[in-house]
C-alpha cells in the first residue's frame, strides 16, 4: 500500500534510548500501516543495530534498518531521503520521540492533507519526562502560504517540520556529510521551498535534552564549534546560489534563518565559550561574512547584553582578552 510518512532516524550508539524512541511509533494496526520508518544505523558500537532489527522483525513493512558505516548526521538524513517511500518525511533523532497520545490523529492529518510542509507543536524534556519548554506557533488553521510562516521563522526546530518528499527529491536537496549541527540545514532551504503550508497544533516530538555528551551541551559545542560555522557557512553559500530565484517571502524567510543562527555564533563564541580555543576560527568568519553578506555583518554591530555591544568591541582589535567580555561571563554564569 501507499505510505503516508517516512520517519528518518539517523543512530549512533543509542541503545539507550532507542527503545522509547522506536516504541513512540507503534501505533494501531489501522494507522501505523501508513508508516515507513528508516532506522539509519550510522556505524554504530553498541546493540543499536540489534534493537532496531527487532522492531524491523516484529514490523515488517513498517520498520526498516539500514546499516552503513559512519558518515555523521547528514549521511544518515541522505540515505533516508533516498530510501524514503512516504508521501510525507520526518526526522527523529534516536534519543527522541513522538508524543503517543496525538501521533495517530497526526498520521490521519498527513493522509488528509496535501501540502508542501506540515508543521506541528513540540516540547523540549528532561529524561525524567518533565517538560521544560513548549513550542507552539501563532498559525492559522487550514492551508496557508509561506507568508505566514516568516514572522515564525526565528523560531522554526527541524522538529516541528514534515515535508513532501518529492520536492526535496525533485530540488536535489542534499545535507552537508561528516559533521553534525545540520539540522540547522533541514529549515533552511527545505522550508524555502514550500509554498504551501498546514498547521497540526498539537505536541508531536518531545526532545529530550540535558543527555551527557549532547551535541547542543555548551562543553561538546565548544569543541566542535568548527562544524558549526561550517554548516553555517554551507547555508550563505546556499542563500547565495538560490534566493534570486526565490520571492520576497522565501528571501525573508532564509535571510531571517541566517540572522538567528549568524546571532546565536556570535552569542555563544563571545559570551559563552572559551574564547581562546576558537579564536582563529571565528575572526576568519566574522570577515567572511563582511563580504558574503555586510548588512548582516552590520547588525551584528547591534548586539548587546546589558548595554555592552559585544560583537562592536571584539570587532575593534579582534581581542582575545576583553576586560568586559570576561565580566559578563560572570554574570552570566560562564566561568
Amino acid at each position: 500500500m501507499n505510505k503516508t510518512l517516512t520517519i528518518i532516524i539517523p543512530t549512533y550508539n543509542m541503545e539507550k534510548y532507542l527503545n522509547k524512541c522506536l516504541s513512540s511509533l507503534i501505533l494501531s494496526d489501522d494507522i501505523i500501516r501508513f508508516l515507513d520508518v528508516l532506522i539509519v544505523n550510522d556505524g554504530s558500537k553498541d546493540q543499536s543495530s540489534d534493537i532496531a532489527h527487532s522492531y524491523q522483525k516484529k514490523y515488517p513493512g513498517v520498520f526498516r534498518v539500514i546499516d552503513k558505516d559512519n558518515g555523521n548526521y547528514g549521511s544518515c538524513v541522505n540515505v533516508g531521503l533516498r530510501e524514503a517511500k512516504g508521501k510525507y518525511i520526518k526526522i527523529l533523532d534516536a534519543d527522541d520521540s513522538f508524543d503517543t497520545s496525538h501521533f495517530g490523529e497526526f498520521v490521519l492529518f498527513l493522509n488528509n492533507t496535501d501540502v508542501d510542509v506540515v508543521f506541528n507543536d513540540m516540547c523540549q524534556e528532561c529524561e525524567n519526562g518533565e517538560v521544560i519548554k513548549q513550542v507552539s506557533f501563532n498559525l492559522p488553521s487550514g492551508i496557508f502560504p509561506l507568508s505566514e510562516v516568516v514572522k515564525n521563522s526565528g523560531r522554526m526546530w527541524m522538529h516541528c517540520v514534515t515535508y513532501k518528499t518529492h520536492n526535496l527529491r525533485d530540488f536535489g536537496y542534499v545535507q552537508t556529510e561528516g559533521i553534525s549541527y545540520t539540522d540547522q540545514e533541514w529549515v533552511f532551504l527545505p522550508l524555502a521551498l514550500s509554498k504551501s503550508a498546514a498547521y497540526f497544533n498539537k505536541l508531536i516530538y518531545r526532545y529530550l535534552v540535558g543527555r551527557e555528551g549532547q551535541t547542543i551541551n555548551p562543553q561538546v559545542w565548544n569543541k566542535n564549534f568548527w562544524q558549526e560555522l561550517k554548516g553555517l557557512r554551507v547555508m550563505y553559500d546556499e542563500y547565495t546560489k538560490y534566493s534570486s530565484h526565490f520571492d520576497a517571502y522565501q528571501q525573508q524567510y532564509l535571510k531571517n534563518r541566517l540572522i538567528d543562527r549568524t546571532t546565536v555564533c556570535y552569542k555563544a563564541y563571545l559570551l559563552t565559550f572559551d574564547n581562546n580555543d576558537n579564536y582563529q576560527l571565528m575572526v576568519d568568519f566574522d570577515r567572511e561574512l563582511k563580504t558574503l553578506a555586510p548588512n548582516i555583518y552590520s547588525r551584528m554591530d547591534d548586539l548587546h547584553y546589558t548595554g555592552y555591544h559585544y560583537v562592536k568591541a571584539w570587532r575593534k582589535k579582534y581581542s582575545k582578552n576583553l576586560f568586559f567580555l570576561k565580566l559578563l561571563k560572570k554574570l552570566r554564569g560562564y566561568s
